[in-house]
């Protein structure tokens, strides 16, 4: 067996994890018969995804990584955990899937695979050690809160780092708080999931070094989750909240100190009856996504400073203004930003020339992605070296811009997507120059019923990939210039003339 394992320390290692459980030499035979089946040759688990940034939270929630001194300053955590995977990645036991639209420096892997040896070792490992325990609460089987005690007491098998409970989805937030209450101090993880979404159902969690949500359905958010003195992580992104959703009073303080990752639902879930949600003292947090300034109180961001990574939903220019104050001035280790703006007011005045405020949004640094609906004058801002030199994806809704916006946007050096959608220009024709656009992938002209003609010069967008035009029915003649580009795989088009059409595919098969 150790020879039909090619000497392998991995595949000898599973194969013996599968021994230690057979007591006869008939039983061992079979094994040695069917190696290739138990060492996974006939079938594979690499394909199934574990995000990348949920792993890191994993990890700091659970304690494996803390932060450690380099060249006599201190290394985040998260840092920390980024070299934790690239050691992985570099020793060959993971394999990954890299993330185009990722920043220099920043996490440049999107998703991680388990090779099937190795997650049949991690497998063995947890059950040699007790680490994950899954207790099934779905399919008519006891009511939670009955059952949920006998394990927590039941000393002799509950001794687990881990737990997992399923559940049919319909999980109230008074009852997870009650679960909560009654956890056991060894526990490090909790996940609550809903099976009925199906197996492959994928969705994110929420590490609490004790608590996690995965697309459960709840009506509240529970006070005990805010009272976990451990919490690290915890992230909402998979619930499916009930309109309206109940938050803790005003005057709650929060005692989960040591939170550093909080992630919000990104549907905007209504939070209502008692104010907005607030981020009192938790001046350790380092990630925040899907903030939203109509249900979170703005000015508890100024008291962060060790904010990392940052995105939001904006409404208004004094929300917008102590936002990007905030990302200049209070947080000096931010490296990742994505913000959608929204009821802005961006002109001075009647003639729509651009306010400061627009200038400051297109020179915000570290900014990633940015999505605006709105007026933003005339023209966009004057291009400048540090324009928007972090931007990846773009987006721009209503904008009414009148001057061609393609001179400014081709210079952005790393502009991956963009999206020129309904009205946001007004003009009659676009230019590609030959250069622009290095690095653009996906670009997409939706509702721009001005425009006529789009000249592309050769050399112009020399890497897209994705090409996707609608409801432009004034631009009657195909750009030949797309003649040049050889790279793109997609291309689509909707409410356009037929004469259009059936030009540009002629030209594109060319």
């Amino acid at each position: 067996m150790v020879q039909k394992c090619g000497y392998l320390p991995l595949a000898i290692s599973v194969i013996r994890g599968i021994l230690r459980k057979k007591a006869s030499l008939d039983e061992w035979t079979v094994v040695n018969k069917d190696i290739d089946s138990y060492l996974g040759k006939e079938g594979s688990d690499e394909d199934l995804k574990i995000d990348a940034v949920d792993m890191y939270f994993t990890w700091l929630a659970e304690g494996i990584i803390l932060p450690k001194k380099q060249s006599g300053r201190e290394e985040t955590a998260g840092v920390v955990a980024k070299q934790y995977l690239l050691e992985l990645v570099s020793r060959s036991m993971v394999i990954v899937e890299l993330d185009e639209f990722t920043a220099p420096g920043l996490l440049k892997y999107k998703h991680c695979y388990l090779h099937d040896l190795m997650r049949e070792l991690c497998l063995m490992k947890c059950s040699e050690e007790d680490y994950v325990k899954v207790v099934d609460f779905q399919g008519g089987r006891q009511p939670v809160l009955e059952c949920f005690p006998v394990i927590m007491d039941d000393t002799t098998t509950f001794n687990t780092y881990r737990l997992a409970i399923h559940t049919d989805g319909n999980f109230k937030g008074d009852a997870i708080g009650k679960i909560i209450e009654r956890l056991s101090p060894r526990l490090r993880s909790i996940t609550f999931t809903d099976m009925s979404q199906g197996e492959n159902f994928s969705v994110d969690m929420a590490w609490t070094s004790s608590e996690i949500f995965n697309s459960c359905k709840m009506d509240e958010l529970p006070l005990q989750v805010l009272n976990l003195p451990f919490l690290q992580s915890l992230n909402l992104e998979g619930s499916v909240w009930m309109n309206p959703t109940k938050i803790p009073k005003l005057d709650v303080v929060w005692k989960a100190k040591r939170l550093r990752h909080l992630l919000f639902p990104g549907n905007s879930a209504k939070m209502v009856d008692q104010g907005k949600f607030r981020l009192c003292g938790l001046v350790q947090l380092e990630v925040i996504t899907d903030f939203d300034t109509n249900t979170m109180e703005v000015a508890d961001l100024l008291e962060l400073s060790n904010i990392q990574q940052f995105s939001a939903t904006i409404y208004g220019n004094e929300s917008l203004s102590l936002i990007l104050n905030c990302i200049e001035v209070n947080w000096p280790n931010i490296g990742h930003v994505l913000l959608a703006i929204y009821n802005c007011n961006f002109t001075e005045n009647e003639s729509g020339t651009n306010s400061n405020l627009v200038r400051k949004v297109f020179n915000c640094r570290h900014l990633m992605e940015l999505m605006i609906e709105g007026n933003l004058g005339n023209k966009l801002p004057r291009y400048e070296t540090n324009l928007a030199s972090s931007l990846r994806r773009l987006a721009l809704f209503g904008s009414e811009i009148v001057e061609d916006p393609m001179k400014i946007l081709e210079k952005l050096p790393n502009l991956r997507e963009l999206q020129l959608l309904m009205n946001s220009f007004m003009g009659k024709e676009m230019v590609c120059h030959n250069m622009g656009f290095p690095s653009l992938t996906n670009l997409s002209l939706k509702g721009l019923h001005n425009l006529e003609k789009w000249r592309i010069d050769e050399g112009a967008m020399c890497n897209l990939m994705k090409l996707e035009i609608r409801n432009c029915k004034k631009l009657n003649m195909t750009p030949i210039g797309l003649r040049f580009i050889s790279t793109v795989k997609e291309l689509s088009t909707a409410d356009m003339p037929a004469e259009f059409i059936e030009e540009l595919q002629q030209l594109m098969v060319k």
